[in-house]
């Protein structure tokens, strides 16, 4: 962040907060065009005025979310002309940010096991691969939840190209899981269901087989026995 804010004649109207709860970025960089309608911006200013950087996200940061009163004092804080901004301060707006080109080129990989259509990839399912110019095999990306899952069955060694999978395990939702609660000497096992996709260390919802809901945090690994 950083550079001279920005001065100019406020046209008539005011500026919004950007409808989407989820923006994807073109580049590692949030824009004011992407935080922010520009109609109270003259016209011919809004290329140059939308075009201001607001926030560089950190090396490794893939997606951050920002209440819509912080946008909003981005914003102003960037270009102090633009004194009122509409919108729900209230709301998260989540920024999705590309890898940089140098670590797309040192993550190309490989399934290393055959994975089932729907099945979550992560890191412990893949291995290093040098990057081709051949499509590579379909995989789906949950934004909101983070979470990368085959969209069709695949094949030991199949090319998956540059992706970035979470360390940690993950779910997807309808895949089976154990619920375990433990209570001095007695143990008791449930088998449930996710409701919602999930990563390690995620509280998520899942569903019994009679029908019930609730949430339970999601382990980095295995309880101990």
């Amino acid at each position: 962040m950083g550079g001279a804010s920005f001065l100019f004649a406020v046209a008539a109207g005011a500026c919004a907060l950007t409808a989407a709860d989820e923006v994807t970025l073109d580049e590692r960089a949030i824009r004011l065009r992407d935080a922010a309608s520009l109609e109270c911006v003259p016209e011919e200013r809004r290329e140059e005025v939308g075009a201001l950087v607001l926030a560089a996200p950190r090396a490794g940061r893939q997606r951050i979310a920002l209440s819509g009163e912080t946008v909003a004092a981005l914003v102003r804080r960037r270009v102090p002309a633009i004194g009122v901004i509409e919108g729900d301060m209230g709301r998260t707006i989540a920024f999705h940010v590309p890898p940089r080109r140098s670590e797309l080129e040192r993550h190309c990989l490989r399934a290393s096991r055959a994975i089932a259509a729907g099945e979550p990839i992560t890191a412990a399912d893949t291995s290093s691969a040098i990057c081709e110019t051949v499509a590579p095999a379909p995989v789906r990306y949950d934004r909101v939840n983070g979470v990368l899952s085959a969209d069709a069955p695949l094949s030991e060694g199949a090319y998956l190209g540059p992706l970035l999978p979470g360390a940690g395990p993950a779910t997807t939702e309808g895949a089976p899981m154990t619920v375990i609660v433990r209570a001095g000497p007695v143990t008791i096992e449930r088998s449930v269901r996710a409701a919602q996709a999930g990563r390690a260390g995620d509280r998520l919802f899942v569903r019994a087989e009679d029908g019930a809901v609730f949430s339970v945090d999601y382990p980095a690994s295995n309880p101990a026995p």
